[in-house]
């Protein structure tokens, strides 16, 4: 049996090294550090909605009525994401950008976690 690496806490750690690559990059590319506060916004919001999909999972495999209860979580989820990105994209364009580079972050730390998995299981090669 393949351990499974989605833990958290993995998915967190490898997030912060994109968010800090994309970070230093826009600091020198950029040179805007209004990026640099989007990434972090949209970093921070992104694991904060990882936590309410984790609490919604475990909400709806006790529930009565799991789809009622996965249905609101997600256009909570979606609606709070909106009101972010909006916020963000009132006071600035590069704002904007960055957050959605921090939201990007924990799908892009899942996909290369995948990569990883899927070269361990196969020696190396994909």
């Amino acid at each position: 049996m393949i351990k499974n690496s989605y833990s958290f806490k993995s998915i967190f750690r490898v997030g912060l090294v994109i968010v800090t690559i994309f970070s230093i990059a826009s600091i020198f590319f950029i040179k805007n550090i209004d990026v640099v506060k989007g990434i972090a916004i949209g970093f921070g919001f992104a694991n904060f909605n990882l936590k309410l999909i984790e609490r919604s999972v475990r909400k709806s495999v006790v529930s009565r009525k799991p789809f009622g209860v996965g249905i609101s979580g997600y256009l909570f989820r979606y609606i709070i994401t909106g009101t972010v990105l909006y916020i963000s994209i009132i006071q600035s364009v590069e704002l904007f950008f960055g957050t959605v580079i921090g939201l990007l972050s924990i799908k892009g730390s899942i996909v290369l976690i995948s990569i990883g998995e899927a070269l361990k299981k196969k020696g190396g090669h994909i």
